[in-house]
């Protein structure tokens, strides 16, 4: 074998042997996602893809993430929307998915925003607090955007939309003031509320995504403080 021979089934084999580690960790990756989408219709088929917390019709929907719908914390109901609900009196109706946003549909690829609207708001609630911006951290902001307002485009016959954008939460600081300014954009435009939880002070668990019960706590009484004092209307009212 002459050193032109040996050079190219050198790089032939190195080539090959990348190409299999790719291969490798893209069957990998998939089978993460499989197992993500797996837990999560689990537990949507455990709890119900809209959580309702009293027997009778809603007047308050609360749609979002995992913080929505209370992930990682030992009781669910200890979550935020869960918290402001029963501290404003609501009958309120949780709508949280995780992994999801106005871009990102999460592991199963069908739950982004805009396909749970909907039937979130199918009772026609008096309020409406969309919650997210956290998972989409990868798109593009001008996606995020356009998202958003046509989603806030769909619910344009509500009495009251607010718009809760993305913490600055340690594990995705760095998109999330791009991410914040153009849900605020996409909320002006709308003629909607938007409440900014950049700047807010959270504790958030060992991942630096999640809140813990307290920053949940938290979250919770600084969106009250934040909302219109136009309370919903009684549900028989």
């Amino acid at each position: 074998m002459n050193l032109r021979t040996g050079t190219v089934l050198a790089v032939v084999g190195a080539v090959l042997v990348a190409s299999g580690v790719a291969a490798a960790e893209a069957v990998r990756s998939n089978m993460a996602t499989q197992q993500l989408c797996q837990e999560l219709e689990a537990q949507i088929k455990a709890s119900g893809e809209i959580v309702r917390m009293r027997s009778d019709a809603p007047t308050a929907v609360i749609l979002g993430d995992s913080y929505s719908s209370g992930d990682l914390l030992e009781k669910r109901t200890d979550g935020w929307a869960y918290v402001l609900g029963e501290a404003e009196g609501w009958d309120i109706r949780v709508a949280g998915v995780g992994y999801t946003g106005y871009v990102n549909p999460g592991p199963c690829g069908s739950h982004v925003f805009a396909s749970r609207i909907s039937r979130a708001t199918m009772d026609e609630p008096a309020m409406l607090i969309v919650q997210g911006g956290l998972n989409d951290w990868q798109a593009k902001p001008q996606d995020v955007e356009a998202a958003a307002g046509r989603l806030l485009k769909s619910v344009k016959d509500l009495p009251t939309v607010v718009v809760v954008g993305p913490p600055n939460a340690p594990a995705r600081a760095e998109p999330m003031p791009e991410i914040d300014a153009a849900l605020a954009r996409a909320a002006s435009a709308a003629g909607r509320q938007y409440i900014s939880t950049i700047g807010w002070d959270l504790e958030f668990l060992p991942d630096g995504l999640h809140l813990t019960k307290a920053g949940h706590a938290k979250f919770a009484s600084l969106v009250a403080a934040a909302l219109p004092r136009q309370q919903p209307a009684p549900a028989n009212g």
